[in-house]
């Protein structure tokens, strides 16, 4: 297995939730901090296997596999929210971002790009993705 990225969304609102975590992909509300920490996982792009491997960094298991929308992803980017992971997929004929919703970890959109997407990053609201394509930044809105 080939790792080309990895990113980490915590999935809860804050640091601590007052519930513990029964599936690491849903975040559990509460009245305040408890203690009880959160679930972390980590996007890790498979390049050869041509999917995302969902990790539970509380104890190191894979909890999902999503499979990509074209070949080779590579880049991995995690809204600030925790809702949306952004892959990049360069190779093949349809170069691409495919977009993963963290609460079903399935790619819900895949936005075609001109060039070759590598790496790319979420603005600190949210708002736009920047992409490298070719070594020529892009930016893409909501």
């Amino acid at each position: 297995m080939v790792l080309a990225g990895v990113f980490q969304a915590l999935l809860c609102h804050g640091v601590f939730s007052s519930a513990q975590a029964g599936s690491p992909h849903q975040a559990h509300g509460g009245a305040g901090p408890t203690g009880t920490a959160c679930a972390a996982l980590a996007y890790i792009s498979n390049t050869c296997s041509y999917n995302v491997s969902v990790i539970d960094t509380s104890n190191n298991t894979v909890v999902a596999t999503v499979p990509m929308i074209g070949l080779s992803p590579e880049g991995v980017a995690v809204n600030p929210a925790g809702t949306r992971v952004y892959v990049t997929n360069p190779a093949g004929n349809n170069p691409n971002i495919n977009v993963i919703d963290t609460s079903s970890n399935t790619v819900v959109a895949v936005i075609s790009l001109m060039g070759f997407p590598h790496g790319l990053a979420v603005k600190p609201d949210g708002s736009r993705v920047y992409v490298t394509s070719n070594g020529l930044p892009s930016a893409l809105g909501n």
